[in-house]
């Protein structure tokens, strides 16, 4: 494009020009501009500025030429070229080059002319303001090997960099800049130095910093490379026994090395000591072997087991000996002998008044690896037995420091030492005493709760210090009391024994409240005068409050006052209500005609009345507090009692044709209802007859002989003639039966039955003896259901089979007999019906979730979820088999009170079920799946700890042998979504051990397991002690889980039972049966092997008897 306009710039110039000769007409030449900034050969000019230049009178316009070329008589053009400026005389540029000369002309122009003879101007820009960035090597890269002795360092250029200092030598430490070749040498603007006749072998170290007016790069890198080896010299040895780092070197043996060509002699180190760049002295130092590339060692009488030696074999010549060459090492072999006892250094064997807080020590073992300790006291009477060490192993240490022994009581003490072969046999038991009780024991400090804590959980223990010398601990505990006087109305001066730590979760504590408490230790002596009074305030209540339940009315109550009280029962975190109350909404939607969220403040009842007789009220209580409202909470109903009320037939009653019925009602308000209209009906109220127009109310009973119209599906209504709405019905229907009859009151005509059910079939007979039941599907081929069955029974349960049907007929036949009844149009279709969740649940997000539903005749289905009530839904599983019965769900991590499942038959659409509102509620959770409760471990194994948890991000893990007295950690900051922790079970016995996972950032949220049995491990087990039978069916977590490829399950089961294990994937489908056949009582454990499967969750589940669980296993190749 510029080039078209500069040829057609270069014609209007030719034009002008023509026209001048052709017309010889004086015409006007514009001067040229005079410039105004930057002036001809100014320096230190902005580089980001303007041009400027003065306007020019009978001008049309300007162009400018404008860059870094040109120059002289040449236009630069490489910024601007020939641009049109039009009657501009400023020119704005930015971002220029530093330290730049720039070139740029104006020519002024009009219709005419183009100013001649205009100048090209220049200019420089400002210097760069800052010193120049760091370079990069670019020889020798940084850390490079055998770099030759004469070459060129060579460096990246820097911007703006006017020269380099280099710094370079063979001192420093990269850190340090080197100095002893050259010291900040100046290269000026080059990028390289020569270097000549280097050290060989030898670490060099070098800089390079670059510099301009402004200063020095700073914080330049300080790289380094070593030079060639001496190609004179020989090489280093290759070891050829022992190898390098080898183990279990005989202990008699001799080092062997490869020979070198160009090597006169060996010169050898060897010891323990040394390693590293340090020489080993200790058994060879610097020993010229001359040219043997052998030493033999065995004359040594054998080197110690288990020790690891260094050794070093450096070749020489008349050039000297290499200097790379590196210290080998290797270790002797193992003793093949378990080690000897140890005897005991402090305190000695029946030392007496052995300080409560020390150290155990021992004498070191020639051969041992490691040592292990049993101590403990049997509390000689005065304390409980306490085992301190049961087998602990020590590893190499040969002392363990002990605290706050009990006083004047024998401590016993056992050392063994082992290494790999074995433990050390007969190893004695030491004893001593320790010192005994001198003065009262001295008061405890708090653990937990800390004194002023605060948040506190409203379950958990009390735990406090050891107090040196006490014998037992009394306590002090509740909401009153503080200052200096005692606690008293939880616990008052409870003696504990010389348990540490108290459990007040039963007690039930308030929320955001106060309490008080006092530990007093005791000994023979007596107790410390005054011990300090402790408090904390417990956490606030975390949770918005449950949903109530109604008291008055009760739910669907069809008969209740026109005046009275609503009541709920109360929630115990709630700190007020709102009720909605009306007799519109019903459903989801909540009723506002009478109370629209009306907040009755901490009450449980709300006054009503007078409402409207014979009207349905629908009502909701939502309990709130400091943390929100309840989510989820019904809408129940209640009808009004009517002006008047049918009290018989009210449903149920059989009356026979041409018989006196007494119809009875009662009156609600007698005042304005004078009289009363009868009327009946034999279609369920399809068609109404009228029994009497007018009859009066007070009479409250009306005798009716009953018509001949038999039938099953009558009411009766009664109503006010001047006010139709005034009117009551039988509450269900009753029968009409003639002289001699047999009619079905269940099915009727277009029921519908479902495959599978359990459904029952009812009649109503008059002297009819014994019935056939039939039913037909097409055709007229009758089948049978029952036969000759005693017609008084009226009912039949019949299990209704997969035959599937949209126009079946049923009839019950006399036998020997002409009565028979017969219901036509019935529908007999699969059944599908979600069981859990039923409406009104509430599911816990984040957590697994079994579904489980009701089915028949359908083989696979689809279920879907929705959180909105069923305006949108999203895709839970298709394809599954309805036989299962059940789904394992992810609850998705959301906050809803309008969730939904939709299943359906995956085959037809049209089959399907819609539960009813549940609840789908965010609560933070963490949840102990195992260890579980009663279970028993053994001892010096791994046991696989799992959970799950909801909004948890990391974990603390503990453990206590004492019910949760002490807890010792295991592990912290672990990741809540591994959900697995594999735990080494110490070797000692405990029946009362608990788990506790807490999270990590909020130590008032955690879960326990439940206490379970530490069962330690024995090298030899009785053979007359049995295992015991179950007490009740087992399924236990895999373990390892998650697992590759293969893991273990166990399972028990109390009585003989047919057992299935089958394994699914998370689909459903079948995998895998890894049990299908009759097992007596006991415990078992089998292996499941998933190599031929794929990675992901599976789900494992044991049927024996009644007896139906499932666990879920991350299987991760």
């Amino acid at each position: 494009m510029m080039k078209s306009f500069r040829i057609i710039l270069s014609m209007f110039i030719f034009f002008l020009l023509a026209n001048k000769i052709i017309t010889a007409q004086t015409k006007s030449t514009p001067n040229c501009a005079i410039i105004v900034y930057p002036l001809d050969g100014a320096i230190g000019v902005s580089i980001n500025d303007s041009l400027s230049w003065n306007s020019v009178s009978d001008t049309t316009g300007y162009f400018l030429w404008f860059g870094t070329d040109g120059g002289g008589v040449t236009n630069p053009t490489s910024i601007a070229d020939s641009l049109e400026m039009g009657l501009d005389t400023t020119y704005h540029f930015t971002n220029l080059e530093y330290n730049t000369t720039y070139y740029w002309k104006i020519v002024s122009y009009n219709n005419d002319s183009l100013a001649v003879g205009c100048e090209i101007n220049e200019f420089t820009t400002e210097l760069y303001p800052n010193e120049p960035g760091c370079v990069i090597p670019i020889f020798p890269p940084d850390s490079s090997l055998s770099v030759p002795v004469n070459d060129t360092l060579r460096w990246s250029s820097a911007a703006y960099a006017d020269g380099y200092k280099v710094y370079f030598g063979t001192d420093g430490d990269g850190i340090t800049d080197p100095t002893n070749i050259l010291n900040g040498f100046d290269a000026g603007a080059d990028t390289f130095t020569v270097f000549t006749n280097l050290d060989y072998s030898t670490v060099h170290y070098w800089k390079v910093v670059p510099y301009n007016v402004n200063g020095d790069a700073v914080d330049c890198e300080i790289w380094e490379f070593k030079t060639e080896r001496d190609p004179n010299l020989p090489t280093c040895i290759i070891p050829v026994k022992p190898l390098d780092m080898a183990t279990g070197v005989d202990i008699a043996d001799s080092l062997v090395w490869n020979s070198i060509i160009n090597a006169d002699g060996y010169i050898l180190w060897f010891g323990t000591d040394g390693g590293g760049i340090v020489n080993p002295t200790s058994i060879a130092d610097s020993v010229d072997l001359g040219t043997d590339t052998t030493y033999d060692y065995s004359n040594l009488k054998n080197l110690p087991y288990n020790t690891k030696y260094y050794w070093k074999v450096l070749p020489y010549n008349s050039f000297g000996t290499p200097v790379e060459c590196e210290i080998l090492e290797f270790t002797t072999m193992s003793d093949p002998n378990p080690p000897g006892c140890t005897i005991p250094a402090e305190p000695l064997d029946f030392a007496d008044s052995v300080a409560v807080s020390g150290i155990l020590s021992w004498n070191t073992v020639f051969g041992a690896t490691g040592y292990k300790l049993w101590f403990w006291t049997d509390g000689g009477g005065l304390y409980d037995p306490d085992t301190i060490a049961n087998g602990n192993d020590l590893g190499n240490n040969s002392t363990f420091g002990y605290n706050n022994l009990y006083r004047g009581i024998v401590y016993n003490w056992k050392i063994v030492p082992y290494n790999s072969n074995g433990d050390a046999i007969g190893c004695p038991t030491w004893q001593f005493t320790t010192m005994p009780d001198t003065i009262p024991p001295p008061c405890i400090d708090p653990i937990a709760p800390l004194d002023m804590a605060t948040n506190v959980n409203v379950q958990g223990s009390l735990i406090w210090t050891k107090s040196i010398g006490a014998r037992g601990y009394r306590l002090w505990f509740g909401s009153d009391g503080g200052g200096t006087s005692n606690p008293t109305n939880l616990v008052e001066g409870q003696d504990l024994g010389l348990n540490r730590s108290y459990n007040y979760s039963s007690l039930n504590l308030d929320y955001s409240t106060k309490y008080f408490w006092k530990v007093v230790p005791y000994n023979d002596l007596g107790n410390p005068d005054t011990c300090s009074i402790f408090e904390f305030t417990t956490m606030p209540n975390p949770f918005p409050p449950d949903c109530v339940t109604p008291i008055t009315p009760p739910i669907g109550d069809d008969s209740y006052g026109i005046i009275g009280k609503l009541r709920w029962n109360q929630d115990p975190i709630a700190t007020g209500y709102r009720i909605w109350f009306g007799s519109d909404g019903g459903g989801t939607a909540n009723p506002t005609n009478i109370l629209n969220g009306f907040d009755v403040g901490n009450t449980q009842e709300y006054s009503f009345g007078p409402l409207d007789y014979g009207t349905i009220y629908y009502w909701k209580v939502v309990p709130y507090n400091g943390n929100g409202s309840a989510d989820g909470c019904p809408i129940w109903n209640f009808e009004t009692l009517t002006k008047i009320r049918v009290v018989s037939p009210n449903g149920g009653e059989v009356l026979k044709v041409d018989s006196t019925f007494t119809i009875r009602w009662a009156l609600n308000q007698e005042k304005g209802l004078d009289n009363v209209e009868i009327l009946y009906t034999t279609n369920q109220g399809d068609t109404w007859q009228t029994i009497t127009n007018s009859f009066p109310a007070v009479t409250r009973e009306y005798n009716w002989t009953v018509p001949n119209t038999a039938s099953t599906k009558c009411r009766l209504r009664i109503k006010d003639p001047a006010n139709q709405h005034v009117s009551d019905v039988s509450d269900s229907l009753f029968t009409i039966i003639g002289d001699k009859a047999l009619l079905f009151q269940q099915p009727s005509t277009g029921d519908t039955l479902f495959i599978g059910d359990e459904y029952e079939i009812k009649w109503v007979s008059n002297r009819v003896d014994l019935v056939r039941i039939e039913y037909l599907l097409i055709g007229n081929t009758w089948i049978e259901i029952a036969d000759s069955i005693d017609a008084e029974v009226g009912s039949y349960s019949w299990l209704v089979p997969n035959t599937p049907s949209l126009n079946a007929r049923m009839r019950i036949v006399e036998i020997d007999g002409d009565e028979r009844d017969e219901v036509q149009n019935l529908v007999i279709k699969p059944q599908l019906k979600i069981v859990h969740p039923a409406p009104g649940d509430t599911v816990r997000s984040g957590l697994p979730y079994d579904i489980t539903w009701e089915s028949g005749g359908i083989n696979r289905i689809r279920i879907l979820f929705s959180s909105n009530g069923g305006n949108s839904w999203s895709t839970v599983v298709t394809d599954y088999s309805a036989s299962n019965e059940f789904f394992t769900w992810q609850v998705p991590g959301i906050n809803s009170d309008s969730c939904k499942f939709y299943i359906r038959d995956e085959n037809d659409e049209f089959l399907f079920f819609e539960t009813g509102l549940f609840v789908i509620k965010y609560i933070p959770t963490i949840n102990v799946l195992s260890p579980e409760e009663g279970e028993i471990i053994e001892g010096n194994t791994v046991y696989p700890i799992s959970w799950q948890t909801v909004g948890v991000e990391q974990l603390n893990i503990a453990y206590s042998t004492n019910a949760g007295g002490d807890w010792a950690d295991l592990a912290t900051s672990v990741l809540s979504q591994v959900e697995s922790y594999n735990w080494l079970v110490p070797n000692i016995a405990s029946d009362s051990t608990k788990i506790r996972i807490r999270d990590a950032n909020n130590p008032q949220l955690f879960g326990e397991t439940g206490l379970f049995t530490i069962d330690p491990a024995t090298d030899v087990k009785d053979p007359s002690q049995d295992e015991a039978i179950p007490s009740e069916y087992k399924l236990y977590t895999n373990y390892p889980n998650p697992f590759n490829p293969s893991t273990r399950i166990k399972y028990s089961i109390p009585e003989e039972a047919f057992v299935t294990i089958k394994v699914f994937d998370i689909l459903g489908a079948e995998v895998a049966t890894l049990v299908n056949e009759t097992r007596s009582p006991g415990n078992y454990e089998l292996n499941f092997d998933a190599s031929n499967l794929r990675s992901g969750v599976y789900l494992y589940r044991i049927q024996a008897g009644n007896y139906t669980e499932s666990r879920k296993m991350l299987f991760i190749k």
